[in-house]
């Protein structure tokens, strides 16, 4: 049995190589990436245990542009606005 700290409610049967039957208890998934402004939910961002992202492909695991995986592109858009009237 997996160690307390580690239990979530989910229990899976699987069948071991000496084909006996045994209880594994399943990791609960991460919540989603949200936005560092507005909370929002962010898309095109992975969702799993550190394990599960770092064997994805860079390209898979964020979006291609700046501050990917932190903001919004609504946020994102309001910043440079406002970066830019600004300078």
């Amino acid at each position: 049995m997996v160690r307390p700290g580690l239990r979530s409610g989910k229990r899976k049967i699987v069948k071991s190589p000496k084909k006996r039957y045994r209880v594994v208890s399943l990791r609960k998934k991460p919540n989603r990436a949200v936005c560092a402004r507005c909370g929002a939910v962010l898309h095109g961002t992975a969702r799993g245990t550190p394990v599960e992202i770092r064997r994805l492909t860079h390209s898979e695991r964020r979006p291609s542009r700046p501050y990917a995986g932190v903001l919004c592109n609504r946020c994102l858009t309001r910043m440079i606005i406002e970066n830019t009237r600004s300078a």
